[in-house]
């Protein structure tokens, strides 16, 4: 009796997690489509808008991902559109690297997630990295142990995450 109990007290917390994600990203949406109806910018420039904009509101409510799946938290929503502005056209790559996916973890106060791709993980491997204090977004495609940054510029350290997942130190590639 009180393991159904218990059993039922967690169903009724995740089902109000879930609700509460489901709330915030709709009310971003809005909030974030009605910014982006500026007819002063260019598309590119409400793209930019649109990213910044969501990037941040996004920062507020990534600990309430820690645990689910690398894979299933860049394709969701607005989290989709994020990744798809940062990746530009590798985005689909980045999908397909993140085939066998890890679930998503704390790094420090950052948060972390990484992947590889279904029965060729030594060939391709992605990653993730999501700084909830400023909502900064970056990412990285590991092709034959070839990494391609996203989000970061060329000379530039790599965050100790990345580091410690793959064992490179210095900004060769960036896009």
């Amino acid at each position: 009796m009180a393991c159904l109990l218990i059993a039922l007290i967690l169903l009724y917390a995740a089902f109000k997690v879930w609700d509460h994600i489901d709330a915030s990203e709709k009310k971003a949406n809005v909030t974030n489509l009605a910014k982006a109806k500026d007819t002063s910018l260019t598309s590119e420039q409400k793209q930019k808008q649109k990213y910044d904009v969501l990037s941040r509101d996004l920062a507020m409510s990534l600990p309430l991902f820690v645990g689910t799946s690398s894979q299933e938290f860049v394709k969701g929503g607005n989290k989709g559109f994020i990744f798809s502005y940062l990746l530009g056209e590798d985005y689909q790559a980045f999908l397909e690297a993140l085939g066998d996916s890890q679930n998503i973890l704390f790094s420090g106060s950052q948060i972390f997630g990484s992947g590889c791709k279904k029965q060729a993980c030594s060939v391709l491997k992605a990653a993730f990295l999501v700084d909830p204090n400023t909502g900064e977004f970056l990412a990285v495609i590991l092709d034959n142990g070839k990494p391609i940054y996203y989000g970061l510029t060329e000379g530039m350290p790599v965050p100790g995450a990345f580091e410690k997942w793959m064992g490179v130190q210095i900004v060769e590639r960036a896009r």
